[in-house]
């Protein structure tokens, strides 16, 4: 039987940046949530989204889809190399490997309200337009700024990238000019995975070191 849930998520800047989501039965979560409101700031949706883009949190329909497997979208925190067996695993550790993740998730700024999901973006220089890099997946419009997050291709990536949107249907006509930025939520490297790092051969022998220095004190 489907359960009719309501998701409320707060995230608590504490000294040690705390964050936790809450999932509430949709018969408690008002009252939940008037009991709160007396000592945490709610926010609304477009306050939620805003947040949700500028962390660089994926979105199932938006970064989450067929489209993309959880290393491009930087959830290399969520997948064990070692365990098994689970849908896909195969190709999983066949990526992983070969070091051929093709593309990953950043974060987006643009000049004015004009990105829109699906917007194809390309690099930018000062003297021309260059090559085709990648997609937009999340927008939201704050002030006179378009925020968002896309898929770029790992070859094309480096820091505060210029990007910009082209307009096909007038001589490659320049719509936006923008950036891309970090985002924090994304995991990216098998040290940050599921999976415990490996220990090497040097603090194997320290291990081993201290076992027996334990053992002699006990003697």
């Amino acid at each position: 039987q489907r359960v009719n849930r309501k998701l409320f998520s707060w995230e608590l800047q504490l000294k040690r940046g705390f964050r936790f989501t809450t999932l509430l039965s949709k018969e408690i979560a008002d009252e939940t949530l008037k009991k709160l409101s007396g000592s945490l700031m709610i926010g609304t949706e477009f306050d939620w989204e805003y947040l949700r883009i500028l962390r660089g949190r994926p979105k199932a329909d938006n970064e989450v889809t067929l489209e993309y497997n959880p290393m491009e979208v930087g959830l290399f925190k969520t997948i064990h190399f070692d365990k098994g067996c689970y849908m896909g695993q195969e190709l999983i550790s066949k990526i992983n490997k070969n070091k051929a993740v093709r593309q990953m998730l950043c974060g987006i700024v643009l000049e004015g309200n004009c990105g829109r999901v699906g917007n194809k973006l390309s690099t930018r220089t000062e003297q021309a337009i260059g090559n085709e890099v990648g997609i937009i997946t999340s927008v939201i419009y704050v002030g006179n700024k378009t925020f968002g997050l896309g898929y770029i291709r790992t070859r094309a990536y480096e820091p505060n990238l210029k990007i910009c949107i082209v307009d096909s249907k007038e001589s490659f006509k320049i719509v936006s000019n923008g950036y891309l930025t970090d985002i924090p939520f994304s995991t990216r490297t098998e040290q940050e995975s599921a999976m415990p790092p490996k220990l090497n051969k040097t603090s194997t022998i320290e291990e081993e070191n201290m076992i027996k220095a334990k053992e002699k004190e006990k003697e």
